[in-house]
Parts: C-alpha cells; sequence; structure tokens
C-alpha cells in the first residue's frame, strides 16, 4: 500500500528549524515567546492533518485496486 501523502507528512522536511535561531539577544525572548504557540497550533495542524492523508491515501488505494479490478475481469 502506497501512503503517498502520509510518507510526505511524516517523514517529508517540512520546516527548517535551523532557519529560526537568532543569536540576538534582543530577539531571542520573543522569538521563543511567539514560536511556543506557533508550535502548539502546528502539533494541533499536523495531528489533524495526518488522520485526512490515511483517508486520502486509502481512498487513491482502493480506487486504484477496483480499477485493476476491473481491468482483469474484462480480459
Amino acid at each position: 500500500m502506497k501512503l503517498k501523502y502520509t510518507d510526505y507528512l511524516i517523514n517529508g522536511e517540512i520546516l527548517d528549524m535551523n532557519s529560526i535561531q537568532t543569536n540576538s539577544k534582543y530577539f531571542k525572548l520573543p522569538v521563543i515567546l511567539i514560536s511556543i504557540p506557533v508550535a502548539i497550533f502546528g502539533v494541533i495542524l499536523i495531528g489533524g492533518t495526518i488522520p485526512v492523508a490515511f483517508t486520502i491515501d486509502g481512498l487513491r488505494n482502493a480506487k486504484s485496486y477496483l480499477i485493476h479490478q476491473k481491468r482483469i475481469m474484462h480480459h
């Protein structure tokens, strides 16, 4: 069973965490304070999209299987 979208969500690099690091002492605290709610929202969002991706991949596989079976029956 090929899980195209699910595999991307689980194994793909969605965000490069090194790009948001800062060495400035003035921006370090605001970046941390802003990134915590954003990270929580991201966890909730990804947690919701993984079941949707499983559903989409399952429907794609079922459709592919039915098309394959239909071709076998007609030959």
